[in-house]
């Protein structure tokens, strides 16, 4: 089962490709470097509630909750490919 932080990954990359955005202007939006946001992205330093906030606005989600409700869609579709395979 996919963890919640993969889960935030996840929606992070999934929103981006939806919406067009490059990895380098969330970062940018964020104010955090593109070598930290990509460790954020690929799971190897942790997402923090205070990143929630600030990835929403980059993302153009309306609020924090958004991402996280995307995050828990990513988490239950994980979970249902694990079921099936």
């Amino acid at each position: 089962m996919a963890s919640f932080q993969e889960a935030i990954s996840s929606a992070v990359k999934t929103q981006a490709t939806r919406r067009g955005l490059a990895y380098k202007d969330i970062a940018s939006t964020m104010q955090i470097s593109r070598s930290n946001f990509w460790r954020h992205l690929s799971n190897k330093q942790l997402w923090n509630s205070d990143d929630f906030e600030k990835l929403a606005e980059a993302l153009g989600l309306h609020s924090s909750w958004e991402l996280r409700r995307l995050a828990q869609n990513e988490q239950e579709l994980a979970s249902s490919q694990e079921l099936t395979a």
